[in-house]
């Protein structure tokens, strides 16, 4: 009597897809991407984004709260530190301010080592992939989560989901939604274990 196998959930069958990529397969859209990114004048970008949703209020418990940035609420006088990080305009940060955004910033010896921006609008558009996502009464999307380099992987983002619970409890929501390119392997990965599910795509 052959048994019954109970089928793989969406989450874990895309953490098994990434730790087989990241022990040395990449895919045709990989390929292609690398290759287009060698082309001068930025030319499209052929990478998929899958859309991922947390239930509840995020809440990483303090024993993983490592590291010594503190994260706290991003205000306009902000706007040059994070320039500084990524190297985006004053002004595209600005105009996320006058549309009602709001982001956290990771701060070490005064410095902003990173930061991550949230919307509670009806719709999120994004400017750079050029999607827009409908965003339910009871969720927040975030997007352009951002840390410099040498300071990955040292708790920053926790404490960013940490933050971004607290607002949530005083905004009255209860669930997050954010998109992350599929080659972009460590951010999904950090998603999907922290418990972000995917349920849609976008090319």
């Amino acid at each position: 009597m052959s048994e019954t196998k109970t089928p793989e959930d969406p989450r874990t069958s895309l953490l098994r897809s990434l730790a087989r990529q990241q022990r040395g397969t990449r895919s045709a859209l990989d390929w292609l991407q690398a290759v287009l990114w060698r082309i001068p004048g930025r030319p499209v970008d052929v990478n998929k984004l899958l859309l991922l949703r947390f239930e509840g209020t995020p809440c990483p418990s303090d024993r993983l709260l490592r590291g010594a940035a503190i994260a706290r609420a991003g205000v306009p006088s902000d706007v040059h530190g994070m320039s500084r990080c990524e190297g985006k305009s004053i002004e595209t940060f600005l105009r996320r301010f006058r549309a009602g955004d709001f982001c956290v910033v990771a701060e070490l010896d005064g410095k902003i080592i990173g930061y991550a921006w949230f919307s509670v609008a009806a719709v999120y558009a994004d400017s750079y992939f050029g999607f827009k996502c409908a965003v339910p009464d009871d969720a927040v999307f975030g997007y352009d989560g951002f840390v410099v380099p040498e300071h990955r992987l040292t708790g920053a983002w926790l404490k960013f989901q940490r933050f971004l619970g607290c607002q949530m409890k005083l905004l009255g929501k209860t669930a997050v939604l954010t998109a992350i390119e599929h080659s972009n392997r460590l951010s999904l990965a950090t998603h999907l274990r922290f418990g972000f599910e995917p349920y849609a795509s976008v090319l």
